[in-house]
């Protein structure tokens, strides 16, 4: 009891692990298990499983101590990984079999790990099972990890398809299980004539001998004649299949193309039939998947509109389980799907099927049609397989064209000498490009426009470039300047010192013999020409005039003039706020009122609703961007006439703002107020009115791409108006 909790402990840390790839230590079955997994030794591998079925209990030499059998006692199953735990009669010698695409992938003792088949998708990181072993360690009960001889039995659980046929089913129905029961939830597909069970007294085995030991006549022969509908006669000139990918990848354009396809080939074809497939459940079980039915309604919508004369059925196998996938594909005549599960289907039947090869999948049927994409790892991925891709629909159209062709020559279909047009294929990285636009400007762009609208962001982005760059040139030469003027500054207050100092020498020199004075200012001159000198020769090295500093002299008495006309005006200010508060109505606010009114003029003519809303800023835009549309002048200068009026009525703003302040009567009353206000309301619609808007919001929003969508709206509102 005491080894199995320490070895709970250390599997916490589990990333501290030693790690023992394909150790030559171990012995007995674990080292017969490790030979024949590398040399991909199927039958040595099936025929232990034989052994093991032959009794009751799973057992195993220790892989390390000779004479210690270890038994399976417990499992737990995650996603693709099963855990199973063995301890010996005595609760000793704790081992942890971990089984994820072979007969055993790698064994856990204390302290270490050796790995029997390295992780093929991970090159043997053992830390990449750390999310399954932690959520073991918080799962399990230490009471079902004593010892005691329970029964094994299989399970065929995995959340990928693909692994349940590819290998867990093509294993089992080689095993001689001696009729082992097999557990009966969280599977695809359970085979007929097997015992099941849910019973959680068992302990459960994954039965996988090494990766990609794919049976596939096996599968043929078992699931063909269990599972398809006998004497079925298709009433339709063509039965489609096309597959929409899970989770992991996507098509991106892939609703667009089963559209556009079903528009191309009713042109051929009067009775259309579309399977289209997407996820599958547990065998027995029938799920709705919202978002996958909002997918088909959307599509059957636009199928309607435009399917005409031609009947044309679509039926989604999204939700639906393989029995039922499998018995659908017997009357299909053409596969779209890419590969995985969906072409595994159609191999069954050895139906002729258009893939993606995303990644090398083997095929074995060879009757099938390759087309390529642009990939894009748009997903925060940890594997190469996880991705989204563009295809143009056009390449996949032209390639089942050929095929469609190629089966009415051969008179698999009803449609006999079948020949289809070809359309022209755009290039992927411009299909690419315009999911890119789409997605950073949420609107619609025509595959027609999208090489303008990528010159127009090349050429706003080298223009933002540019901008940074003088920004930062500007910034710099004021850095320079800043720090000049500083030196200057330093200089002036030298020569201002210097100047204090002559003039006490003077004072000095009016006490002295006339010699000694004048010599002595002499000498002072000399030192002030000396100095003048050096200042010129500063600012000649910086960059200045000789004349900087009569600049700065002239500057330092404007600054007092200003002051002194401040000082004056506050005396004034001060002066009327006393007689105001002793006259509550002076006769000369009346006066300043009317100051006000003459500034704000313009208020006595909006005498009604309409001219209040002609006085908005988005109208008055809109109206300029009318007028100065008219011409080439007009378009040159109206980004000035539009700066203009916006700092215009910015100013007009303010100086009514200070007007209702001081007078609170000359606010203006509500709009609503005004008897036609309800008629002023339809000036809000006009093309002026909302041009100005559009500008306003565009304006807010330039970096972020504005004045490129600014172009999409004026034409929407031209097309409006028109």
């Amino acid at each position: 009891m005491n080894e199995i909790c320490d070895f709970l402990n250390k599997l916490k840390q589990l990333s501290q692990f030693k790690l023992m790839p394909n150790s030559n230590e171990l012995k007995g079955e674990f080292k017969e298990i490790l030979a024949y997994s590398k040399k991909k030794d199927f039958q040595k591998l099936i025929s232990i499983w034989n052994e093991k079925c032959k009794k009751v209990y799973f057992e195993l030499d220790h892989p390390l101590i000779d004479g210690v059998k270890v038994y399976a006692v417990k499992n737990y199953f995650h996603e693709t990984n099963n855990l199973v735990f063995c301890i010996d009669k005595d609760n000793r010698y704790p081992v942890v079999i971990n089984q994820y695409c072979c007969f055993i992938n790698s064994i856990i003792l204390p302290s270490r790990c050796y790995y029997i088949v390295a992780d093929p998708w991970n090159d043997g990181e053992i830390t990449r099972f750390q999310k399954q072993y932690d959520l073991f360690l918080n799962s399990v009960d230490l009471n079902t990890l004593i010892f005691r001889k329970r029964e094994f039995a299989f399970t065929l659980e995995n959340v990928r398809p693909a692994h349940l046929f590819y290998q867990l089913l093509s294993n089992f129905i080689m095993i001689k299980h001696n009729d082992k029961c097999v557990f009966a939830k969280n599977s695809f597909y359970i085979p007929p004539n097997v015992r099941t069970t849910t019973s959680g007294d068992l302990v459960y085995l994954s039965p996988y001998c090494y990766e990609y030991n794919y049976n596939f006549e096996g599968l043929r022969k078992l699931l063909i004649p269990s599972l398809k509908m006998d004497g079925v006669k298709s009433d339709y000139d063509i039965v489609l299949w096309v597959n929409i990918p899970g989770e992991r990848r996507k098509w991106i354009q892939q609703e667009d193309f089963i559209i556009n396809f079903i528009q191309q080939i009713k042109k051929y074809f009067s009775r259309i039939k579309i399977y289209i497939d997407g996820i599958t459940v547990a065998m027995g079980e029938k799920k709705d998947i919202p978002e996958r039915k909002k997918i088909l309604d959307e599509i059957e919508l636009k199928i309607n509109q435009v399917k005409n004369c031609v009947s044309i059925d679509i039926v989604s196998l999204a939700g639906l389980d393989y029995k039922i996938k499998i018995q659908s594909m017997s009357e299909v005549n053409f596969v779209i799907s890419e590969p995985g599960t969906g072409s595994f289907i159609s191999e069954l039947y050895d139906k002729p099927i258009l893939s993606f090869p995303i990644f090398p999948v083997q095929n074995h049927s060879g009757n099938i049609t390759y087309t390529q994409g642009k990939y894009l790892n748009i997903f925060d991925r940890k594997h190469t397989w996880v991705f989204s891709y563009h295809i143009p629909w056009q390449h996949v159209y032209n390639l089942a064209a050929e095929a469609l062709e190629e089966l009415s020559r051969e008179n698999k279909l009803k449609v006999k000498n079948l020949k289809m047009h070809r359309l022209e294929v755009p290039p992927v990285e411009l299909i690419a490009k315009q999911y890119e636009f789409e997605k950073q400007f949420e609107v619609k762009i025509p595959l027609e426009n999208v090489e303008f609208v990528d010159k127009l962001v090349t050429q706003l982005q080298q223009k933002d470039q540019i901008i940074q760059t003088k920004n930062q040139e500007l910034t710099s030469k004021t850095q320079e300047l800043t720090q000049t003027k500083n030196q200057l500054d330093t200089i002036k207050v030298q020569l201002d010192s210097t100047q204090k100092e002559l003039d006490s020498k003077t004072k000095e020199l009016s006490s002295l013999p006339i010699k000694k004075q004048t010599l002595e200012i002499k000498n002072l001159e000399q030192d002030l020409i000396n100095k003048q000198l050096h200042t010129k020769q500063l600012e000649k090295e910086l960059g200045y005039e000789s004349n900087v500093l009569q600049e700065l002299e002239i500057k330092n008495q404007q600054l007092t003039q200003i002051k002194n006309q401040l000082d004056s005006t506050k005396k004034q200010l001060e002066t009327k706020n006393k007689i105001l508060s002793s006259n509550p109505n002076p006769s000369h606010l009346i006066q300043n009122t009317s100051n006000f009114k003459g500034k704000l003029s313009y208020l006595n003519t909006l005498t009604t609703a309409k001219d209040r809303i002609h006085n908005h800023l988005s109208y008055k835009l809109g109206q300029a961007m009318i007028e100065n549309s008219k011409s080439l002048l007009g378009y040159i200068r109206m980004p000035y006439v539009l700066s203009y009026i916006k700092d215009k009525h910015k100013q007009e703003q303010q100086q009514y703002q200070e007007a209702i302040k001081k007078n609170p009567n000359l606010k203006l009353p509500n709009l609503e107020s005004y008897p036609d206000y309800q008629e002023s309301l339809k000036e809000k619609e006009c093309l002026a009115y909302k041009l100005g808007e559009a500008f306003i919001k565009a304006d807010k929003t330039w970096y972020k791409g504005g004045y490129v969508k600014l172009w999409f709206e004026v034409r929407k509102l031209k097309g409006e108006r028109k």
